[in-house]
This record gives structure tokens, C-alpha cells and sequence, in this order.
């Protein structure tokens, strides 16, 4: 072990001490502002703060509460995990700025700080080399009281400046091999890197150990434990948040208590104190779960019904550890035959625990001509999860548990649990593909219905490289029964050929009518094959200008080149609804046209109406456009099926380019056109240029699809992972 004292960077006016730093010959001692922290007594605390880039709220100062909320606290040191500025800027003295801003904070605190870097501190080779000079080598490692910490690096790079991260970087996986060897005996380990997506080979090194790992990037918060190693994905200290904390979502950081073996974690936002597990997987799956059957109450029709006097209930859980109360309250649309008793109803419910409301329905007229518009409307609202946090009494509050407006719905014949049942063959397992498969497929259907049900079993095969055998099969299944189809599947193809993959139309009869009819694509996990190409879009001069209507068939349209082939963002197969593009130009500007699928009309998302709004929470369309084509700058359009509008360069929405976009709907599909003129993009460009180019679609209804042309197998704002526009 080596220890060794190092000076304070010029930038950084604070005094340092020694420190007991394990490291290779190269490697600096972490700098940190404040007294370094001693190894003297065995019981301790410390602070994690976590990402604070993107999307703060205007003269935010939520770092600054947390700094003086972890002064009033006083742990014995602090540190973070990443992300401490937005980043991504090619110009030095910003950057130098950006940390100036993000030390002035810092330096408040009255004990020590240590830093971890995520993405948006180490965006490119400069601002790598900025902060080892400014801060000495991003991952290091310190022993304190009997309790051994790391901190590792996520951004690294090759010789070459090209971005290997943590799993591929082999002289801090050496390191940090030769770093635990080194400590055999340490009470405790704390792991601290940025992005959470250590490798399985990395997270191996620790077995044996008392380990507790603390990671971020995601901005929400998540904990779990897996072979015996808890897990804390931290979520925001000021930067961008839902500010929902039942989803995750809040301004928080993590106090962590050390006495001897025992270590424990909490949750720390103004205002509120909350144990660790308050945000486990599983009760955030409860409250997911419970929220998607409020937002859809349902009374089941008997088949052959002509009039509704039944009763509804609905079931609003308590997955909290606290006590929550609401209430449910029913509008009646004007004109409407519909009753239902009670009108309003209050509730009160204990913690970890279930009420059913009841509820009488009753309506006039024939089912079959009831209009959807003039069903009842339910809005339950419920609060829970009171917390004071003793440091800022004024903060007491309660959260909002349920806050939901939904329309009663309907469920006729065939049932909905019954098409459950009849969809279960169309849940293929996911295939890993790397190059040439034979895949053997065995379809099961099961009969829910009193009558033989009828099913065939088609593939849709588009691409060459791809064969399916037998490509139909007929099933006739007697009630209550099952029968199974086989199917072999082959690709042969290139590496780079595998999309479009095949798709399973399933279609169902039972009784004489149609049941189910379905089509799927199958699932594979073509990660491996993608991480190594993007694809490339040819964008041709058109004949004509197009006609700004929303609607992306005209003859002016003739000319454009075409792509059909979405794929879901982590790489895993295409979308249920497809997506066409096409891409032109003009002597005017950019010409891009979108037909989107979508059968669920009804269900669309479309609540944004304000120019710069969270677009991207709606169903909606993006554009990302690299005019420079050096994978790093970029501008974002953004269009929801009403035409409301978000652009920016890079993450800053305040840039406002010139641009239009129309929208409309066809029978089958949401359609847009979109102009940018050369202006917005700073000119035309030549015949053969390049530009970095991604188009994505964003589908809000269950399940929701984020598909890309170019998947960025993460992260939309990945200009390194971006297609390449061709003009021609």
C-alpha cells in the first residue's frame, strides 16, 4: 500500500491532510475539499449526494439546502456519485466555469467532499483531462476507520479517446483487482461509480465482502440487494426529476450510518427522512401496479345484456408503510342515462393494506348504442406518506399517493382475462442473436371459451435472410383444452441483416366470431450485432415542395427515400406498431414525413399543449440532427400528435429554432410532415454531405415503446450512436 500527500490544485483554496490512499505507482491521492478524514474511532457517518445536471428548476438552489441540511446533520464526510455538472461543451473555460459554480456550493460544507464523475462530467477527452488536473485520477480508493471506500470510473476512454467505459477497461479492472487484494480485512466495502451498469465479472470481485454500492444516472431512486450486495441507485440532488416519489422521483441525498458491521441507510429530502427500503422494487411495482387499475375501472357486461343495474367495485391499496386517506368522487357527463351510488365516498386506509369501494351502476338504453363520450367519469385521490424531517419543521407535508381522472370502462365479450389467455403464445421469449440460428418454436393455445375455438397461426416474412417453417398452421381447440404448434426459425444472413424480423399474426375464432386478431414481431436481442454498425439514410432532392398538411403521402413525396425498420432503444427487437419515415429536401429546407401505426386511437397521449413542454412525455415523434456530423453537437425536435412542439440544442431547451410541423390521422395510423429550413440548420448542404441523423417514436399505451431508426442501446442523446443522412 502506498500513502502519499498531495497539494490542493490551484483552482480548489482549501487545505488538505494526509490520507491513507491505496493506489498504483500512477495513480494520484483523490482531492477533496476540506480536512482529510482519520481512521480513530469505529462508529461514523457519511453523506452521498447524487446528480445534479439537466433540467434544474430555475435559480434552483437545491444543492445549497442539501449542503446546509448535511451541515445541520454533520456526517463525518461527504460524497457523491457523478454528474456534479451539465457538461457537454467542447469549450474549456465553460467548463471551468461549470465546476467554478459547483465548487462554491461545494465548499460549504464543513467536512469533507469527494468527487465521482459520471458522463456529464467527463463528456470528451478534454474534459477528462481537465478534471484529473483540477482533481487528480477519477478513481481512487481510501480506508477510514476499519471501512474500506471506492470510487470507480465510468466514463473511461482507450488510447485512441474512444469510450470503453468501466466492463471494458482493463487497467482499472487491474487496479481495482489489486486494490481489494490489498484490503482483505476491511469491515465494510463502499463501492461508488456513476453509471449503474457494472458488469457481472466487476460485481464477482466482491464476493465475500460486506459490500453496499452506490450508483446514479437514471435520476430516480431504487434500491435493492442481489447476491448479497445492497444496491442504492441515488436519483437527484437538483438536477432533472419527475418529483413524483412514488415513480422515484425526488430531490434527495442518502445519509448512511456505520456502527461496526451494521450499516444503514436513509432517504434525506427537505422536508422529509425516509428509510431506505421506502423505494424497494417491490413496493414500487405495488404502486405502479395499483395506479394502472385505478386509471382503468371496468364492469364486466354479461354476454347477450341489454341493460346495466350491477355493481362496480374498486379496490385502492395502501402498499405504504404509512397510513393514507382520499377520496373517490363520480361525474355524470351531461345527457347521460348513467347513475352511480354513491356519487362521493371518503376512505381511510391502514398501512400495507386494501379497501374495496362499492358502487351501484345502472344505465338506460341498449348496451350495444352506448356512446363512450357520455360514460361516468371516476377521480380518486389519495394522500400518505407524512414525514417531518426535524432539521426543517416548516417542511411537514403529505404526498400524493393517487391523483386520477378516468373513464369508467366497459368489458364486453370476449373478456379481457380471456384474451389474456388466447395472447399467450404471442409471448415469445426474447432470443439473443449474434450471427447464423436455428430456433425451434413451440406455441401453446389454450381454449377459455365454452365453444371449440379456432386459431391460425401465420408468419410474416419480409426479409430474405430469415425463414420460418411451416409458415401457417390451423389449431381447433375444444373447450377447456390446449394445443401446440412447432415452428423452426433460421437467419442466415449478415451480422448487420437480422431487422425486419418476422411477425406472428395470430387470429382466433370462437362461436362463430372473431376473438383475436394479433400480430407481433418476434423478440430477439440483437445488442451484440448493433453496438457495431448504425445505419445509413439516403436524403433526395424532391420534385416538388410538399403540400404542409400533415399528410406525408402526396406525389411530392414520390421521391423520398423510406425507412420502415424501427427498433425498441436497448436493441431488443422492433415495436408492436410500426413506424415509416421518409426523408427529402428541398431548395428550401428539410423535408421529413412519419406514418406511425397505432389502432388504440383513443388512448393516445396527447396533453402537452404548450410550446417547450415535456413533449416527450405524450405520444410523440423526435428528430436529432447532427448538422456538424462530429458526434458530438446536435439539435432535438420534438412533436406530439397534435403538433405541439420542444426543440433544443443539446439539453438546453432554450434554443428555439425555426421549424414547422403538421400532424393528422388516417385510418390506421397518426401521420406528420415536418419542415426545417437550411437557416435553423445552418445552411444547405452539398451534394454527398453527411449529418448525424436519429429518428425516434415515443407510444405511451400499455406497453409503452421508445423505438429509434438508430438504437442508442440507452440513452436518446447519444450523438455517437446517431445514423448518418446522405444528401443527394
Amino acid at each position: 500500500m502506498r500513502t502519499r500527500q498531495f497539494a490542493v490544485a490551484a483552482l480548489v483554496t482549501v487545505t488538505l491532510s494526509t490520507i491513507s490512499v491505496q493506489a498504483q505507482e500512477t495513480h494520484q491521492e483523490p482531492h477533496h475539499h476540506g480536512t482529510a478524514v482519520t481512521a480513530e474511532t469505529p462508529r461514523f457517518k457519511f453523506a452521498v449526494v447524487t446528480d445534479r445536471h439537466g433540467a434544474r428548476p430555475r435559480g434552483s438552489t437545491i444543492l445549497e439546502e442539501a449542503v446546509s441540511e448535511i451541515n445541520l446533520i454533520d456526517p463525518d464526510f461527504t460524497i457523491s456519485i457523478g454528474d456534479l455538472i451539465d457538461g457537454y461543451r467542447d469549450d474549456p473555460e465553460e467548463i471551468r466555469r461549470q465546476w467554478d459554480e459547483f465548487d462554491t456550493d461545494i465548499r460549504k460544507l464543513k467536512r469533507p467532499f469527494y468527487y465521482v464523475f459520471g458522463n456529464h462530467d467527463a463528456s470528451n477527452p478534454m474534459m477528462v483531462d481537465l478534471l484529473r488536473k483540477r482533481y487528480g485520477d477519477p478513481y481512487y480508493s481510501f480506508n477510514y476507520k476499519g471501512c474500506h471506500f471506492i470510487v470507480l470510473f465510468t466514463e473511461s476512454c482507450d488510447d485512441e479517446g474512444k469510450f470503453i467505459g468501466l466492463n471494458r477497461d482493463a487497467k482499472q479492472i487491474a487496479w481495482l483487482r489489486k486494490d481489494l487484494a490489498a484490503n482483505p480485512g476491511a469491515v465494510h466495502t463502499f463501492v461508488f461509480y456513476h453509471r449503474p451498469w457494472a458488469s457481472p465479472e466487476i460485481m464477482e470481485l466482491f464476493r465475500g465482502r460486506a459490500t453496499t454500492v452506490f450508483t446514479g444516472h437514471l435520476h430516480r431512486y431504487e434500491q435493492f440487494e442481489k447476491d448479497g450486495i445492497n444496491y442504492h441507485v441515488l436519483g437527484s440532488t437538483g438536477g432533472g426529476s419527475s418529483r413524483d416519489i412514488y415513480s422515484g422521483g425526488l430531490y434527495h441525498y442518502v445519509l448512511v450510518t456505520v456502527s461496526g458491521r451494521t450499516v444503514t441507510p436513509a432517504i434525506v429530502r427537505v422536508g422529509a427522512v425516509l428509510p431506505d427500503t421506502f423505494l424497494n422494487t417491490e413496493r414500487l411495482k405495488r404502486i405502479a401496479k395499483a395506479r394502472a387499475a385505478l386509471r382503468r375501472p371496468t364492469l364486466r357486461l354479461p354476454r347477450g345484456v341489454t341493460r346495466i343495474d350491477q355493481t362496480l367495485e374498486i379496490t385502492v391499496d395502501n402498499p405504504l408503510p404509512t397510513p393514507t386517506q382520499g377520496t373517490c368522487t363520480w361525474t355524470i357527463p351531461p345527457g347521460s342515462s348513467w347513475s352511480v351510488t354513491p356519487g362521493e365516498t371518503t376512505f381511510s386506509i391502514a398501512p400495507e393494506s386494501q379497501e374495496v369501494l362499492s358502487f351501484k351502476v345502472a344505465a338506460e338504453g341498449d348496451v350495444s348504442a352506448l356512446e363512450e363520450s357520455l360514460l361516468p367519469q371516476v377521480k380518486v385521490k389519495a394522500l400518505g406518506g407524512r414525514a417531518l424531517n426535524a432539521h426543517s419543521p416548516t417542511a411537514a407535508g403529505l404526498d400524493t399517493l393517487y391523483d386520477i381522472t378516468t373513464r369508467l370502462s366497459l368489458d364486453r365479450w370476449p373478456y379481457e382475462a380471456d384474451l389474456a389467455v388466447l395472447r399467450e403464445p404471442l409471448a415469445i421469449r426474447r432470443t439473443p442473436l449474434t450471427g447464423a440460428l436455428t430456433k425451434t418454436l413451440v406455441l401453446t393455445v389454450r381454449n377459455p371459451f365454452d365453444q371449440d375455438l379456432h386459431t391460425e397461426l401465420s408468419w410474416r416474412v419480409r426479409n430474405p435472410n430469415w425463414n420460418v417453417t411451416p409458415r401457417d398452421v390451423s389449431l381447433v381447440t375444444k373447450k377447456g383444452g390446449s394445443k401446440s404448434a412447432t415452428f423452426v426459425l433460421v437467419f442466415s444472413g449478415k451480422r448487420d441483416s437480422v431487422f425486419p424480423v418476422p411477425r406472428l399474426r395470430a387470429r382466433a375464432r370462437s362461436g362463430g366470431e372473431q376473438v383475436l386478431e394479433e400480430t407481433v414481431p418476434l423478440p430477439v436481442d440483437a445488442r451484440a450485432i448493433l453496438r457495431h454498425t448504425t445505419p445509413t439514410l439516403a436524403c433526395p432532392a424532391l420534385t416538388a415542395r410538399p403540400v404542409l398538411d400533415g399528410n406525408p403521402n402526396e406525389p411530392a413525396w414520390q421521391a423520398a427515400s423510406t425507412v420502415g425498420t424501427f427498433i425498441l432503444a436497448e436493441g431488443s427487437t422492433e415495436p408492436l406498431q410500426p413506424t415509416l419515415a421518409r426523408s427529402g429536401h428541398t431548395s428550401e429546407g428539410l423535408w421529413l414525413g412519419f406514418e406511425c401505426s397505432e389502432p388504440a386511437r383513443k388512448q393516445v397521449r396527447a396533453e402537452v399543449t404548450q410550446r417547450d413542454g415535456p413533449v416527450w412525455m405524450d405520444d410523440s415523434c423526435e428528430i436529432f440532427l447532427d448538422t456538424n456530423c462530429d458526434r458530438k453537437t446536435y439539435v432535438q425536435f420534438i412533436f406530439n400528435t397534435i403538433g405541439t412542439r420542444y426543440d433544443g440544442r443539446e439539453t438546453d431547451k432554450s434554443w428555439n429554432g425555426k421549424w414547422q410541423v403538421k400532424t393528422g390521422w388516417t385510418e390506421e395510423a397518426w401521420t406528420a410532415e415536418v419542415f426545417i429550413p437550411w437557416d435553423t440548420l445552418g445552411g444547405k448542404p452539398a451534394r454527398g454531405a453527411k449529418w448525424g441523423v436519429n429518428l425516434l417514436r415515443k407510444r405511451t399505451i400499455d406497453p409503452d415503446e421508445y423505438s429509434m431508426w438508430s438504437p442508442t442501446l440507452g440513452s436518446a442523446h447519444a450523438p455517437g450512436r446517431f445514423g448518418t443522412l446522405v444528401f443527394e
